[in-house]
């Protein structure tokens, strides 16, 4: 381990570079601000994405809104594969949050709150999973401002000069192999706990409805 030399970043591996996000943008793209219906666009319907899609931390194309007809011509920045989609407005603890789109959709655009990045010399999945980390988030917290307390607001420039820690292409490709490989793992077990808390829920309401109306005798179970 070396030291960075960067506050943000502390200490790192002796063979990382440390640098700014900057260093490996490639491109900053932003959507339109449309009319849209709440209702998601099905069937290659133009949708329009809210900032939703990406504040659970994953990117869910669901989210979003069908453009009304006079809006369709409006509509700028289709959701392009491989790219990291970040929030650039919204309550302090969702600002910045970030999805990562594997694939891309044709019929569904960025709203203006949104932006669309894509890099070079950086693997984008590597850098979506950095986004997951305090290190990125103590820097959104520092960076961002707004007109409330309730509603903050990142700057291209807050978002390009956070400091990041860089190994090796290579390495940042073997990095993000292994976190999806654990990160399912530790899905599926979360999938499962959740399937049990849910059936335990269940068996837990239909004993209290047993006992409070008499379909089980209680006596002598204390």
């Amino acid at each position: 381990m070396k030291d960075s030399g960067v506050e943000w970043l502390g200490n790192i591996p002796a063979h990382w570079t440390p640098g700014r996000l900057k260093d490996v943008v490639a491109a900053v793209d932003s959507g339109t601000s449309v009319n849209g219906a709440d209702i998601p666009a099905v069937g290659g319907e133009v949708g329009v994405l809210k900032t939703s899609s990406v504040s659970s931390g994953r990117f869910i194309a669901e989210a979003n809104k069908t453009v009304i007809d006079s809006d369709r011509d409006r509509v700028s920045c289709p959701v392009q594969a491989g790219s990291l989609i970040v929030n650039r407005a919204n309550t302090p603890l969702l600002v910045g949050s970030t999805g990562y789109a594997a694939e891309s959709i044709e019929s569904l655009y960025l709203s203006d709150k949104l932006w669309q990045v894509s890099f070079q010399g950086a693997d984008t999945e590597f850098v979506y999973y950095w986004t997951r980390t305090n290190v990125y988030r103590s820097q959104i917290a520092a960076g961002c401002v707004g007109a409330s307390s309730s509603m903050q607001n990142l700057s291209i420039n807050d978002f390009r000069a956070m400091a990041i820690g860089l190994p090796p292409v290579s390495e940042q490709t073997q990095i993000v192999d292994f976190l999806d490989m654990r990160c399912a793992q530790i899905d599926a077990l979360v999938d499962k706990a959740s399937e049990m808390i849910g059936t335990l829920r269940e068996y837990r309401a239909a004993l209290i409805t047993s006992a409070v109306t008499g379909k089980i005798d209680v006596r002598g179970a204390a």
